[in-house]
């Protein structure tokens, strides 16, 4: 098959995922659709039109910048009469503004969510009520928290403990010092998923990653350099970045055959965003996105990547925050870019 025949092919599938959307889907999808095929035909069209119309069509929902809290294990939407986790379940919370309008902390698992900050936290039931608060003492510092079974971990003093939504006691978590590479400030987080949980401590460039088992609290890793506050997991995996500045590198670590891999080197970084699919990376001012098999994209030059939630990425694009899989992003923007090759 030669090049002109694989063109003609590629037009003809875009056409016909443009035909799909235009004849089975809702308005913001149509609208995409036809700009696509217009884009493949070669036709002028305001291109920003066509990046907001795949926002529109392909984000599960939006909402106003200043109205999102969000760390790797949940989003929150505020603003409103409650506080209302958006993802990745709907509960609307019964918080009081104390509450709502000091969170620096927050997780959930399928019973709970948490909601806290370096003062104390509060746990709700997955009907939104509050079911126990902790207050932190005198001179204790929680500095992450997350959902552990019927308990809340957290970090205090560089040590772990757990407190019991039940009985309210507290009791060491598990054993060990956790200070950070800097042992004077330091931001720390930890993020939770169904079969591991990980806690990264750290600051400028310099972190520390220590991942353990979400059911027993058995620790699998310790303190592995990473270079950037963000990483992921997915599985028996831990994706992160490692290395320092002009040599930095994409990574995989399996928790369980403790082997390293590299996935990807970077020379130039400004900015660096990692999911259980793949990653944004930023530099010369322009974002890339790419996924663990190596398809890559272009991100429109207007867009912020401003972080992830498991598989989603927040996108902020004229003071929205867009929620959208990576996957679909990733699919969509290829869509595009072969749409302008056969223009």
């Amino acid at each position: 098959m030669n090049t002109m025949q694989i063109s003609i092919i590629t037009r003809l599938i875009i056409i016909l995922i443009s035909l799909f959307f235009i004849t089975s889907c809702g308005s913001a999808e149509k609208e995409y659709a036809k700009l696509l095929e217009k884009t493949a035909r070669g036709e002028k069209i305001d291109t920003a039109g066509l990046y907001m119309a795949l926002l529109k069509a392909f984000s599960f929902t939006s909402h106003k910048s200043d109205k999102i809290f969000f760390t790797k294990n949940l989003v929150l939407l505020s603003g409103g009469d409650e506080p209302e986790v958006i993802y990745p379940l709907n509960i609307t919370l019964n918080a009081d503004d104390s509450i709502e309008e000091n969170i620096s902390h927050a997780g959930l698992n399928s019973k709970y969510v948490l909601l806290g900050n370096n003062k104390g936290f509060c746990v709700f039931n997955d009907d939104g009520d509050p079911v126990a608060i902790y207050k932190s003492g005198t001179k204790e510092r929680i500095d992450a928290i997350a959902m552990q079974n019927e308990n809340v971990v957290f970090l205090s003093g560089n040590r772990l403990y757990e407190f019991n939504i039940s009985s309210r006691q507290t009791r060491p978590f598990i054993t060990g010092d956790f200070s950070s590479p800097s042992k004077k400030f330091f931001r720390a987080f930890i993020h939770s998923e169904e079969k591991y949980s990980a806690l990264i401590t750290g600051i400028a460039g310099s972190y520390y990653i220590s991942v353990y088992d979400t059911l027993n609290g058995s620790l699998r890793m310790k303190n592995i350099e990473s270079s950037t506050f963000d990483f992921s997991i997915k599985g028996s995996n831990l994706y992160y970045l490692r290395g320092g500045a002009g040599s930095w590198s994409v990574s995989k670590y399996d928790l369980l055959s403790k082997n390293r891999t590299k996935i990807r080197q970077i020379s130039s970084l400004e900015n660096f965003v990692i999911t259980e699919s793949g990653f944004i990376s930023v530099s010369d001012g322009r974002g890339r996105i790419e996924n663990f098999a190596g398809e890559k994209a272009l991100l429109p030059e207007e867009w912020v990547v401003k972080g992830s939630c498991r598989s989603i990425l927040l996108v902020e694009y004229k003071s929205r925050l867009y929620l959208i899989e990576f996957d679909t992003l990733m699919q969509r923007l290829r869509e595009i870019s072969n749409a302008e090759k056969q223009s």
